[in-house]
């Protein structure tokens, strides 16, 4: 039986809920082996991100958008220390990522449920099960959603969740854009809803930005959005060499063969 017959099996069996609990599980072990194998690590955490999370600097503030179940969270606690902060938002998988996270005793991670998006509200996401497969990294709104992905073979569940936009939550908060160093963001092709409830942040943040684009739209409404408001963009290929990627040209030679990929922005300097 193939690897994804098996989780197939396994979903039937055990159903949502503790099938969910097997697959946080089975991701926290695997994170732990990642922190302590250089080898292992670059492969589960990826190139992108261990990258990133090189840029950050003990003390910093760090908004991690779309958390899942805490690789980058872990890494980004690890990168800015106790005196650092991160903020991970993720409204799918917060229950089990808190369990996740607490081992580590990261104190210095603050979990919000809330889904950035640009209106405050209520809405539900869906977790997409493709062949009996349940997709957990890939939920979303329903907006998110390609043409190839509402094919027969797929099915959803439905989960209620609460709509915050950036604006408001960091002003409750009381964190100025000023004062956070990065932003990771993960949100699986809802990304202009996350810049539409975060307008005042991204004019005003000075920090560095890694966003993950979907590629079934070249370029992405994401990429045309940032980089309107002033930002330059590169790109980290398989072979670990920096492209420019701040034309459509430069985005239509990135994209090809590819699915998905994330960018690195930051904002250009003024003239």
């Amino acid at each position: 039986m193939s690897w994804k017959g098996l989780k197939g099996l396994l979903f039937r069996i055990s159903g949502p809920n503790a099938y969910r609990a097997l697959h946080a599980a089975y991701f926290f072990f695997r994170m732990v082996y990642a922190l302590r194998s250089p080898r292992f690590g670059a492969h589960f955490f990826g190139r992108d991100l261990v990258t990133f999370t090189g840029q950050l600097k003990p003390g910093d503030r760090v908004l991690d958008i779309g958390a899942f179940l805490g690789a980058s969270t872990v890494l980004f606690a690890r990168a800015v220390g106790k005196k650092g902060q991160v903020l991970a938002f993720e409204p799918v998988h917060s229950h089990f990522l808190r369990r996740v996270l607490s081992p580590f005793g990261l104190s210095q991670v603050s979990l919000s449920p809330l889904a950035l998006a640009a209106e405050n509200g209520m809405t539900e996401f869906l977790i997409p099960i493709h062949n009996g497969v349940p997709l957990y990294s890939q939920s979303g709104f329903t907006e998110s959603y390609s043409t190839q992905k509402q094919r027969p073979d797929y099915r959803f569940l439905k989960l209620p969740t609460t709509l915050i936009r950036l604006d408001d939550f960091l002003l409750q908060k009381g964190w100025v854009p000023e004062s956070i160093a990065a932003v990771k963001i993960d949100v699986e092709g809802s990304e202009i809803s996350v810049f539409a409830g975060g307008e005042d942040f991204f004019r005003r943040f000075k920090g560095f930005l890694m966003c993950e684009f979907w590629f079934n739209q070249v370029p992405p409404e994401g990429w045309k959005w940032l980089q309107k408001q002033g930002y330059h963009c590169r790109y980290l290929n398989r072979n670990g060499t920096w492209m420019e990627a701040n034309t459509e040209k430069d985005m239509v030679a990135i994209c090809q063969g590819e699915t998905y990929g994330n960018f690195f922005w930051e904002k250009r300097p003024d003239p």
